[in-house]
């Protein structure tokens, strides 16, 4: 009877996706007073990845308020394209030009998705918007942050960063 599960580990510090691997006992001839079970003959593992996949941000630029033609793209890239079954949320929390957490809703800009396979954009309208990559090749997402018509009586510009 085989082991119903084993491990084997080798430390790296590379991002990757899991791989998942089969052994098989078989005979590649009858031979006699042995025989393997057609039952428990193989068995499956898997080889789980444990290094963090890196994301960076670039682009931006600075809007400006209350004319909704003005705009800058943020690119958010994995550090590696996702495989089929992988999905990783990537959480952004949005900021002032002083480092303050913005709270609430956007009212001054609108956040949408420009490009991104395997991509979706949620909570566009709040502070604290969330990407989801999911499947295959999903690695890449450019976001639009446009102006609204919308403009206030503070002095600070702002910007995107």
């Amino acid at each position: 009877m085989l082991a119903p599960d084993f491990f084997f580990a080798t430390e790296d510090e590379i991002d990757e996706a899991d791989k998942r691997f089969t052994v098989a006992v078989s005979l590649p001839s009858p031979v006699v007073g042995v025989s393997v079970s057609t039952t428990e003959n193989t068995l499956t593992g898997i080889v789980e990845d444990d290094d963090p996949t890196s994301v960076s941000l670039s682009g931006g630029g600075t809007i400006t308020e209350g004319d909704t033609t003005s705009a800058a793209d943020v690119t958010v890239q994995l550090g590696r394209a996702l495989v089929a079954g992988e999905v990783l949320e990537v959480p952004l929390v949005l900021s002032s030009t002083t480092g303050a957490t913005l709270s609430g809703s956007t009212a001054a800009f609108t956040i949408s998705k420009k490009s991104g396979a395997g991509v979706t954009l949620s909570g566009a309208t709040t502070a604290s918007p969330t990407l989801v990559f999911s499947g295959t090749g999903a690695r890449t997402a450019v976001l639009a942050f446009t102006a609204s018509s919308r403009s206030d009586d503070d002095t600070a510009d702002e910007s995107v960063a």
